[in-house]
């Protein structure tokens, strides 16, 4: 656990100065014969974007009810936004409604919770003004 948040300290501080980069970190525990994955979701903002939308496919498939989405974008407060799940696919997105960008910096988004076994992520992920021109965005997975 240590070394995944030096590892997204590290990334965070290099991916700061150009890019909009989403975060996603995550620990797997097992506990009384399940694995528990915990992801989380973070967002370093080059302060050019004022949406983002992003989809995190799990490779669980046909066990959407094992997926915890209620803190996933909690971290965002007052900004419009909604994460689903579709077939293991979790989908994810937000935007600022009055024209601005989101701040420079390091916004932890929020966390979901996956009750399976076998997870594996894959992560696509864009940001765009408030005119829907896309921004320089990247995304890591720890």
């Amino acid at each position: 656990m240590k070394n995944n948040i030096i590892a997204v300290l590290l990334f965070a501080a290099t991916a700061s100065a150009s890019a909009n980069s989403l975060v996603v970190t995550n620990v797997t525990t097992s506990a009384k014969g399940s694995d528990v994955t915990s992801i989380s979701l973070d967002l370093v903002s080059s302060g050019t974007a004022s949406a983002i939308d992003f989809q995190i496919d799990t490779g669980i498939r046909g066990n959407d009810a094992a997926f915890d989405l209620s803190g996933c974008l909690q971290g965002i407060k007052g900004r419009p936004g909604k994460c689903a799940v579709e077939n293991g696919i979790i989908f994810g997105g937000f935007f600022t409604p009055d024209q601005t960008v989101l701040a420079k910096g390091s916004i932890s988004l929020g966390r979901v919770t996956i009750r399976a076994k076998g997870v594996a992520l894959k992560s696509t992920f864009e940001a765009v003004d408030f005119f829907g021109k896309a921004v320089e965005s990247s995304v890591s997975v720890n």
